[in-house]
């Protein structure tokens, strides 16, 4: 019993690797430039809402640094959840052939591409902050550990959620454009340009069943030593983070048969 729990680990850790290997050469590895294609969509996003954010409010940051440093973590934060979601609920379809192999798993595809994602976002964040810090644009961490669990749960909720809108794409493809419209809801409730003290009474009170500003607002404490929230509940985005992956993994094994039919 322990050589076949040891083998079939075994196995699937190869698995896992040449997958993420494989991911890697999919992504970059045939572009020209290959990883710098992955920074210029959140410096795009950091440079055009930059400008927008200062013209409307001018330069003064809600936190300590440049506006821009201020807008990099709400986006960090985001993008651990969409781009995360984004690449979970497309993995069988952009991988459809190597589903053939009897030895390849729907879920061994799923983890390959979640675990270059969130290998990619680390890379690209670190980078920037790496340069907003060396230039005085943002201050040092403050709790360096504590950034680490509101990405985490971001990274899982968005796990999670990706293998549930998978799962119900696989019945109802209309579902993908109707998500569309949930994103950009997300995206201007996230806490990308705003911390929730600015917000009237009213709107704290709907958006505290937005894991995401929750999550937003737990990293930026644990980043500026200017700011501690209150209104983050670290509790929302665990269990939220939780229940989205029970859920998405109960639903792939349900809808396994029928997702790689329709994929």
């Amino acid at each position: 019993m322990a050589l076949s729990v040891a083998t079939s680990l075994n196995r699937f850790s190869c698995a896992i690797w040449a997958l993420t290997l494989r991911e890697l050469r999919m992504q970059y590895g045939g572009r020209t430039l290959g990883l710098f294609w992955a920074f210029v969509e959140p410096c795009s996003y950091l440079l055009v809402m930059n400008l927008v954010m200062v013209s409307l409010r001018g330069t003064n940051s809600p936190l300590s640094g440049a506006y821009i440093a201020f807008l990099a973590t709400g986006l960090m934060n985001y993008n651990f959840f969409n781009s995360v979601e984004r690449t979970v609920r497309n993995a069988l379809r952009a991988n459809r052939g190597l589903l053939a192999f009897p030895r390849v798993k729907a879920l061994d595809v799923v983890l390959g591409r979640l675990i270059v994602e969130v290998f990619i976002l680390s890379i690209v964040f670190t980078v920037i902050f790496t340069f907003f810090y060396l230039d005085d644009m943002i201050p040092a961490i403050e709790q360096p550990l504590e950034i680490l669990p509101p990405l985490i749960c971001m990274a899982l909720y968005g796990l999670g959620a990706g293998l549930i809108n998978a799962s119900i794409i696989s019945y109802y493809r209309t579902w993908e454009n109707i998500y569309y419209v949930i994103g950009r809801a997300n995206f201007y409730t996230c806490g990308y340009f705003f911390v929730a003290r600015e917000l009237p009474p009213e709107a704290q009170y709907y958006l505290i069943f937005q894991p995401l500003l929750h999550s937003s607002e737990w990293l930026r404490s644990a980043w500026f030593p200017d700011f501690e929230s209150q209104f983050a509940v670290h509790a929302v985005p665990m269990w939220v983070a939780a229940v989205s992956l029970l859920l998405g993994l109960l639903l792939e094994r349900v809808t396994r048969t029928r997702q790689l039919i329709r994929t």
